[in-house]
């Protein structure tokens, strides 16, 4: 390792230091300068050159020194050391044990145990990777990485030094003289004087076009025909050409009716004769040798040549622009202007005239068409005086500045050869990026963890930055299920979401966006209803906000001709999956298409920044058909906030709303509020929304459902409110399944509920609910005003404050005990009423299923809280254990471990197989006689329980017994004959599942309710 001494360090200054540090930066392992050229671009220069450039700049623009070590990975002074080229500092870090504590890359996270620093340096070219521990799929190689990423900066350096002509405040005089002077004396002479047809579309241009014209005829090269083409004025703009045209008989006028410049200036080609065409605007000039000079400098392989602009802008300033560019550089910028252009007429005749179907950056398409096929060649003299004094009054500017991503597209996406590519793969997620890289890998890394190994993920980077780049190709290198395509520039999602359709391969397509969480087994359910239905073009997940309220189930268009809202955004889930799952238009942030129906519609429209393009595809594609798109409620995506992409489109969602409205009006689908009244909503009035430009929201209230019967029940709207959070680790807990069989019970007696996770609390839409019970255990719910508020105490007793339980319509306990106490400490009636089973989950097994003899345990292990007593106890007296839950693996042997989660639709069949299962209880519970639902769910199916000492278990009739010592415990998972007998467990099951249903407790609940609800309207409840 090569080092500085601190004394002469101390003595370098200003650039010797920096000389000195870029010496023994090159000089030592740290800086791979191989690498390092790849991605500066810099492949001539020498290791010092590229160590003193990283120094100087590289560092500063994200680069870094090693293809394994990301500097943005690293603790902040480590970060320091890398990027200030401190050699010596930083590897000393890499050599410590404290660099095993995170990935150096995301592809490289040494071990422990072992130098770090040394063991990369070890590895062969054949040796995989020490991986991070979420990396998915097989880790590559340290050759196939290494080699990957080069490759990668290659090509990204070479994007890099993409851009359009240069733009300069001055003009080298001197060295267009010179050029000049070259062409001059290399021309041969005679000269010959081919004709020059010049096109020059004008409209209500009367004064400058006098301007434009005489600047042709000041041309030196006197063989021209001049074809102005009058698109129609309204002033007397014709009249002054044809009064020119009388006075020089090379200017021809040609009158069509107006339609736009495109098709004024093919008008002119087709009357145009000479062996070059060139282009004039009318508020333009050229200079006098423009003509001479761009024939003379054709050759004989360019198929046009261009001169500079001399531009003034609107504030009397001016600039220079013009410069070589190739078709890519144009892809990034167009750096050609029509009015320095020279052309072969052969040349348009191959490449087709202007587009007529667009309306804003027609130049732009015509040059890439033609760079696409060959060579333009700069020519480096001021050809052309131009004008953007009153460029917005031309017709061009008053379209959205978004034509320029649909005249990129036709240079980027080929849509007839993607009608006859094959498709070989089931499913391709096509997923956008711009920026934001570490969030887009855990997005991806799920996805593939999700799918099949027939699905790909397709990534597109819109113009991300280096760091960006570098990490999702380091990340995915050698994972052949993921395929990465790079915008040239930042273009509208639209775009790029149309390039990811282009490099994917899969006969479903489905886009996601970069910000969206995915739910398990989302895309199964999605591939069934697409499969179930051939005439359905596409689907879209139900799409929650990170709270659990919906944050869209389609779109829904609630005025004839306004733009649509998402649906039942504000809702709870359970309310999209009574309503009706048939869409007019999905969401733009995660939907699936069968891939040839999004090619026959041409994908999305690049003009559109926001969803609308979403919307507008579907219009287009569905072509009036009426069940063409349609949600998928088995099937949810989490949309969570992204604040880029918002600031980037919202300020444009008035353009968007235009075009829409321009395109769609008086075709929509009309108003479809029935979709509200199917679920029992009436809409009182329709407010603007605040998000969406031109969208009208409707504002909601329940239909009243009236009886008269004391004997039927009012339908009334409970909302369950349970402490579980809205993530993958909440939906593992027990709240989860409690309240969906709640739900289902109350359901069956008549009742519509919807259940809120903790942070849905105080959703938009809950001044709709008419009954809320909170199940209370870790988290409180304030009770809801003018609602009866229930409120059932299932757990954590010790949270529960006596002005908690005063706040409440009705309070219900799960322990006798705690219900008594609290009866007499705050005035308030507190029922019993323990917590429940289904029954049609958790019931005996028939006589064909083996009990595997093992202690079963299902649940997390709480390391935090001090872990399971009952599981550590269990594992002292070495008991057959079969654990299920996340980290178990921290505590216990591997060989009892059996997974990290498992579905609770296998649960009841795990409890009839295990010998005994085992329970615990919370301290606070255990204390206050609070027997959890573990314990009622495995005596229903019929399986004998072991528990921790807790007040309540004599309910159980025998099936259910606690412990006090170690001895104890090993006697009881030994010697099972104090298990009631097959017949006898039947027994106590079946009185289990018929006293402590969810059924029983839903009774008990709508009676008390009801009660309630008596009292406050009288007999007659509406």
């Amino acid at each position: 390792m090569t080092t500085i001494s601190s004394s002469r360090s101390a003595r370098l200054t200003g650039a010797a230091a920096e000389y000195q540090r870029a010496n023994v930066l090159a000089a030592s392992e740290l800086f791979d300068a191989e690498h390092y050229a790849a991605w500066s671009g810099l492949t001539d220069a020498s290791p010092f050159q590229l160590a003193l450039h990283y120094l100087r700049e590289g560092a500063h623009r994200g680069f870094s020194p090693h293809p394994f070590i990301e500097p943005l990975m690293f603790p902040g002074d480590v970060r320091h050391f890398l990027e200030a080229g401190l050699a010596d500092a930083a590897l000393r870090y890499l050599h410590s044990p404290d660099s095993t504590a995170h990935a150096w890359s995301p592809i490289f996270q040494p071990v422990e145990g072992v130098d770090p620093w040394e063991q990369l340096q070890r590895m062969q070219p054949d040796d995989r990777l020490p991986v991070p521990a979420d990396f998915v799929g097989v880790a590559p190689t340290w050759a196939e990485a290494r080699a990957s990423i080069i490759q990668s900066g290659h090509r990204l350096a070479l994007a890099a030094r993409r851009r359009m002509a240069p733009v300069r405040s001055d003009w080298d005089d001197t060295a267009e003289a010179a050029w000049i002077a070259r062409v001059e004396a290399e021309r041969m002479s005679p000269v010959e004087q081919p004709l020059v047809s010049i096109i020059m579309p004008v409209w209500n241009r009367s004064t400058e076009v006098l301007h434009a014209i005489d600047s042709v005829r000041a041309q030196t090269h006197a063989n021209w025909e001049l074809l102005i083409v009058d698109d129609g004025s309204t002033d007397d703009t014709l009249q002054v050409v044809r009064e020119a045209a009388s006075a020089d008989s090379r200017i021809i006028p040609v009158g069509v009716e107006h339609g736009g410049v495109c098709r004024a200036r093919n008008a002119g080609i087709d009357h145009a004769r000479g062996r070059y065409v060139a282009f004039l605007d009318s508020d333009n000039r050229w200079t006098p040798r423009f003509l001479e000079l761009s024939l003379a400098g054709f050759g004989d392989e360019a198929l046009g040549v261009y001169a500079a602009l001399r531009i003034t802008e609107a504030d009397g300033t001016t600039r220079y622009r013009g410069g070589q560019v190739d078709f890519e550089d144009l892809l990034v910028e167009n750096g050609i202007d029509m009015n320095s252009l020279v052309l072969h007429r052969s040349t348009l005749a191959e490449v087709g005239p202007f587009d007529e179907a667009l309306k804003r950056w027609v130049d732009y398409d015509l040059v890439l068409r033609i760079a696409a096929r060959g060579t333009l060649r700069y020519l480096p003299f001021v050809g052309c005086e131009y004008s953007n004094v009153g460029s917005a009054d031309r017709i061009t500017m008053k379209e959205p500045f978004t034509w320029r991503f649909r005249v990129a597209e036709k240079a980027l996406i080929d849509w007839e050869r993607e009608q006859a590519k094959p498709r070989p793969l089931a499913a391709s997620v096509v997923v956008v990026m711009h920026e934001q890289g570490n969030r887009t890998i855990a997005h991806i890394d799920e996805v593939l963890r999700t799918t099949p190994d027939d699905c790909e993920v397709v990534l597109v980077d819109n113009a991300s930055s280096a760091y960006v780049a570098r990490v999702t190709d380091a990340r995915y290198a050698a994972n052949p299920r993921v395929r990465i395509r790079r915008a040239p520039r930042p273009v509208t999602t639209a775009l790029a979401m149309n390039l990811g359709f282009a490099e994917s391969q899969g006969r479903v397509v489905v886009f996601l966006d970069n910000h969206v969480e995915l739910r398990r087994s989302w895309l199964e359910p999605i591939l069934a209803t697409l499969e179930a239905d051939p005439d359905l073009i596409g689907v879209q997940p139900l799409i929650t906000d990170a709270t659990g309220t919906i944050e869209s189930a389609g779109y829904v268009f609630t005025l004839p001709d306004a733009r649509p809202v998402p649906f039942l955004k504000g809702h709870p889930p359970q309310d999209a999956r009574r309503a009706p799952a048939v869409l007019s238009a999905v969401s733009g942030a995660a939907f699936a298409v069968r891939a040839n129906a999004y090619q026959q519609a041409r994908g999305l429209d690049a003009l559109y920044r926001g969803d609308l393009a979403t919307v507008d595809f579907c219009l287009r594609a569905a072509a009036g058909a009426e069940n063409a798109f349609r949600r998928v409620d088995d099937s949810v995506a989490v949309q969570h906030p992204n604040p880029a992409i918002a600031k980037r489109i919202t300020p444009f969602e008035t353009v968007d709303n235009r075009l829409f409205l321009d395109r769609w009006s008086r075709n929509l689908p009309g108003a479809q509020l029935d979709r509200y009244e199917a679920l029992g909503f009436d809409t009182v009035f329709l407010r603007p929304d605040g998000d969406l430009a031109g969208a009208a929201t409707p504002v909601l209230v329940r239909r009243p459902t009236e009886s008269t019967s004391t004997e039927v029940a009012p339908a009334l709207r409970w909302a369950i409110k349970i402490g579980a959070d809205y993530t993958r680790g909440g939906d593992g807990w027990g709240d989860i399944p409690f309240a969906e069989d709640l739900a289902a019970a109350l359901t069956r007696h008549g009742q519509e509920v919807v259940i809120d996770r903790r942070h849905a609390f105080k959703r938009p839409t809950t001044y709709l609910d008419e009954v809320v019970l909170t199940i209370r255990g870790f988290h409180r719910a304030e009770p809801q005003p003018g609602a009866i508020n229930v409120l059932w105490v299932i757990s954590r007793p010790e949270l529960v404050t006596f002005d908690e339980v005063r706040g409440y319509d009705l309070v219900f306990a799960a322990s006798p005990k705690w219900a008594a106490w609290m009866s007499e400490r705050t005035g308030v009636d507190v029922h019993v009423m323990l917590q429940a089973t289904n029954p049609d989950r958790f019931h005996p097994a028939d006589d064909s299923v083996d009990r595997s003899g093992e202690v079963l345990f299902v649940g997390g292990p709480r390391i935090t809280e001090g872990g399971r007593r009952v599981v550590l106890d269990a594992l002292a007296v070495d008991a057959p254990l079969a654990l299920w839950g996340p980290r178990w693996g921290l505590v216990a042997p591997p060989e009892r471990v059996r997974g990290e989660f498992l579905p609770f639709d296998e649960v009841p069949a795990a409890y009839r197989s295990a010998s005994i299962v085992l329970n615990d209880h919370m301290p606070s519970m255990a204390e206050w006689g609070f027997v959890n639902n573990r314990t009622i769910d495995a005596i229903a199916a019929g399986t004998p329980v072991v528990s921790d000492e807790v007040e309540g278990l004599d309910e159980f009739e025998g099936a259910a017994r606690s412990y006090h010592d170690l001895d104890e415990l090993r006697t009881l998972l030994t010697d099972h004959r104090w298990v009631p007998d097959a017949q006898r467990m039947r027994e106590i099951s079946e009185r289990v599942r018929s006293l402590h249903s969810f059924d029983a407790r839903a009774q008990e609940l709508l009676d008390e309710v009801l009660v309630v609800r008596r009292g406050r309207h009288g007999d007659v409840v509406r």
